[in-house]
């Protein structure tokens, strides 16, 4: 009973490292693209 009990918290608590590993891959994404649009378009605007 235990055992499976056991089991069931593992997949529970593997799941939940799975969503957040997502989510902060996702922020990191989000602000590489904030920062690689901001510096073109910044760079752009002062060289013209």
């Amino acid at each position: 009973m235990t055992n499976e009990r056991e089991k069931e918290e593992k997949a529970a608590l593997h799941g939940l490292l799975d969503q957040i590993q997502v989510q902060v891959r996702h922020q990191k994404l989000g602000l590489v693209r904030k920062w690689s649009y901001f510096d073109f378009f910044g760079d752009g605007m002062l060289v013209s």
